[in-house]
């Protein structure tokens, strides 16, 4: 089961499967963004002949993948604590963001006692990841701000409990799964400044990957953290794998900013006001979901990650 966030759903890759990239602007928006070059479809598990995206196209015997990760989902969305608030607010369909009309990644059907692998990214919505690039990405320079570090390392405190609630709650569905969280890799460059990355600075750069390592750090303690309580559950860091690759970087395996719309799920120009359309620029026109997601190279890249750590886990499989 392929779980999380937009760094799992394949956000940034393009060829999203139109059931999770439709209906802009109605309560049936759906925007999950759910691509078939994401890495969870690329990986080849021990002993199978081919990737599971591959694999479970076919009805190969020897997978079955079931793939749920949403672009923009919180821990909240995954475990099923609540639902969006455009479900009530039936006028405001830009709040459906995270999980759209879908049941919750935890009660999705995807996860029972047969499971044996559950990869997931989580986190970095809750910990504003988004606004920091905001916050980096205007006029002023964020690394020259006292609070900048101090504010969003506060973020990744405060999420590390959710994120081990929702491994928890991972665990109860598929109490027999070999669970791995995955990380998130540096999305700029810290040597190469190039056009694409705009407002972005070295300094910026620099401050920005310190909360990536900083998330990294965490999420790795949370894991610790949840193997002393008997979960069979496993971190898995892409930040050395993307050094060298990041935005601006050559090849670069993550987008820079991106301009939308790219797709029906995408960000609109007059879209309702919404947190998540974060800035306007060029005469309205809203950035794309895309921006600063791993691009195809990336989650081609990322497969390779859990490859090298399934193989370090020794995860055999069923």
């Amino acid at each position: 089961a392929a779980l999380g966030d937009s760094y799992s759903s394949g956000e940034g890759a393009g060829n999203y499967y139109r059931e999770t990239d439709d209906n802009h602007g109605s309560t049936r928006w759906a925007a999950c963004r759910r691509s078939r070059n994401a890495w969870p479809r690329k990986m080849t598990l021990p002993g199978m002949s081919g990737s599971t995206g591959s694999l479970s196209d076919t009805y190969n015997a020897s997978v079955e993948l079931g793939f749920f990760a949403c672009s923009g989902a919180f821990n909240w969305e995954v475990q099923g604590s609540g639902f969006p608030r455009s479900w009530t607010e039936r006028d405001h369909y830009e709040y459906g963001e995270g999980e759209f009309r879908e049941i919750s990644q935890v009660n999705s059907g995807v996860l029972d006692e047969n499971t044996t692998l559950v990869t997931l990214s989580i986190g970095g919505n809750d910990a504003g990841f988004a606004l920091a690039m905001t916050d980096c990405g205007g006029l002023s320079n964020c690394a020259n701000d006292d609070n900048f570090l101090t504010k969003y390392k506060g973020k990744i405190d405060a999420t590390q409990p959710d994120i081990r609630t929702t491994i928890r709650a991972i665990k109860a569905k598929a109490p027999n799964a070999q669970i791995v969280l995955m990380g998130y890799p540096e999305l700029l460059s810290r040597t190469v400044k190039c056009g694409g990355s705009w407002y972005y600075d070295g300094t910026e750069a620099d401050a920005l990957a310190v909360l990536a390592n900083y998330m990294a750090q965490k999420e790795n303690d949370s894991v610790t953290m949840l193997k002393g309580e008997g979960i069979k559950v496993d971190f898995a860091n892409p930040i050395p794998a993307f050094v060298g690759h990041a935005g601006c970087d050559d090849p670069e395996w993550i987008n820079k900013i991106v301009l939308g719309p790219n797709g029906d799920g995408d960000f609109h120009s007059g879209d309702n006001s919404s947190p998540f359309c974060l800035w306007e620029i060029l005469g309205g026109a809203c950035l794309s979901r895309e921006s600063f997601h791993p691009k195809d190279a990336g989650t081609s890249g990322y497969a390779q990650v859990i490859q090298g750590r399934l193989r370090e886990i020794n995860y055999q499989g069923g």
